[in-house]
Formats: structure tokens, C-alpha cells, sequence
């Protein structure tokens, strides 16, 4: 559990659903449904800016239906056949939701500590990454002179 903010650590182990004004419900984040948005590529997860509003009806159909509908058939006919039903303030309001039900889940979440190139782990000493000399004595490359041409 977070132990620098126990409270978002327990909403993030009981998060509620989120109701939309529209009357729909937007469930907690799960693996489900996590890896359904990935495996249609939307946009929530992927952190690209959808090129339409088009390209969205999928994951908000997920968001109020349930990952399993990944498995419904045409999920884009279905998408559609159900956002003709909706208004179109549902489309802002179904995202704000997943974003606060994605937020409650990556407030606890670990952040991944990056590296910089050259950077050392737990204190161990740095390496190098070019070659290293020979300590036999003087090699080809470590003379004075220039190679003559042919």
C-alpha cells in the first residue's frame, strides 16, 4: 500500500463507479477492462489524440458496457448503434470519468524510476563504454606516427 498517501491506496483497493449525468456508469478501472482498451488501441490508453470522435465510440461503448463486449461481435457497429442513442454531451462525460477511475489506479501505482545514460545503480561504479587500453605496452594505434599511404 502507498505509504505516502494511504487514502488514494484504499480507493484505489475499493474504487466506486462513476455515474455520468446522463445515467450511465463507468466502473472501476480492471485488468478486463484495461486490456480490452488496449487491444482495440483506444486512445485512453495509448495517450494519442484521436483523429475523430469516431474513433472513441469503441472504448466509451467498453467503458459503459463492460470488457466483455470485446467479444460481442462488431464492436464498432455496436459502438455506433448505441452512441446513436446517446447525446452528445455523454462523449466528455463518459471520458472525465474513465480519466478519474484511470487516476485512482496510477495514484498508487510505483513510478517507474528512470535512468540516465551513464547513471549507476545502488551506488556501483560506473563503466565505461569505450575500449580499453592494453597495459602490454605500446600497440599500433597508440603511435605517433601516421600510417603511410599505398
Amino acid at each position: 500500500m502507498s505509504q505516502g498517501n494511504p487514502k488514494k491506496a484504499i480507493a484505489a483497493l475499493m474504487p466506486g463507479s462513476v455515474k455520468t449525468p446522463e445515467g450511465l456508469v463507468v466502473r472501476p478501472m480492471t485488468l478486463a477492462m484495461y486490456a480490452a482498451l488496449e487491444r482495440i488501441e483506444s486512445p485512453l490508453v495509448t495517450g494519442r489524440e484521436p483523429k475523430d470522435a469516431a474513433e472513441l465510440l469503441p472504448s466509451l461503448y467498453l467503458l459503459t458496457h463492460g470488457a466483455d463486449q470485446i467479444f460481442a461481435g462488431n464492436l464498432t457497429a455496436l459502438a455506433f448503434a448505441w452512441a446513436d442513442t446517446m447525446p452528445l454531451t455523454a462523449l466528455a462525460h463518459i471520458r472525465e470519468a474513465c480519466d478519474r477511475q484511470m487516476r485512482v489506479v496510477m495514484d498508487v501505482m510505483p513510478e517507474a524510476q528512470k535512468k540516465t545514460p551513464g547513471e549507476t545503480t545502488a551506488g556501483s561504479p560506473r563503466q565505461s563504454t569505450r575500449r580499453q587500453r592494453s597495459t602490454a605496452g605500446a600497440s599500433g594505434k597508440s603511435s605517433g606516427k601516421s600510417r603511410s599511404r599505398r
